[in-house]
């Protein structure tokens, strides 16, 4: 077993950030992550975790997910794994399918984001201390600074570089979750 831990209570999704949460995954460890901070897992017909994973499918399932959910989690496993094989080529087809994906999830007002959770860059094929480079998007977005999305783009975007305990504020306060202040 890599990287076995201990068993700590955690603070549940909803009553940590006030949202109905779900996740859509082909992987057995970011299934019971969901399950472990109280989502629902959706189980989705074709989603694999692997190459021949069902993107389409996984889009349909956001769409559906999003009428009873506030937040919706989806992971794609492929971009690390070929990453780790070293396949530039099977990398930028996830890009390509990633982003047919992404086109799939714009059309309605969601608020969606993409990002990794660690950098795999193939000529290493393994992880690695960059940056991930992180897009917010919905229908209304204006868009600032970064003009395709890498990580040298999205440093210069309104984000700038943040740590990753800093995303879910991100995203609530682009979907107006966040509390106002003031008159």
């Amino acid at each position: 077993m890599r990287g076995a831990g201990t068993f700590r209570k955690v603070e549940e999704f909803e009553k940590r950030f006030g949202m109905k949460g779900c996740c859509i995954a082909g992987g057995a460890l970011y299934k019971g992550v969901a399950k472990y901070i109280g989502m629902d897992v959706i189980e989705v017909r074709g989603a694999t975790g692997g190459f021949d994973t069902d993107l389409h499918a996984k889009a349909e399932a956001v769409r559906r997910a999003l009428e009873a959910y506030d937040f919706v989690f989806v992971h794609v496993k492929a971009m690390d794994s070929a990453g780790h094989d070293g396949d530039v080529g099977r990398r930028a087809e996830m890009v390509r399918r990633i982003d047919e994906m992404a086109g799939m999830l714009a059309e309605n007002d969601a608020v969606f984001a993409i990002t990794g959770d660690h950098s795999t860059p193939p000529t290493k094929r393994g992880h690695s201390f960059e940056p991930v480079p992180f897009l917010v998007s919905n229908v209304q977005a204006r868009k600032y600074g970064a003009g395709k999305f890498c990580e040298v783009e999205c440093a210069r975007g309104e984000l700038g570089r943040f740590n990753g305990d800093k995303v879910m504020k991100i995203l609530r306060a682009y979907s107006g979750w966040t509390k106002k202040y003031g008159s």
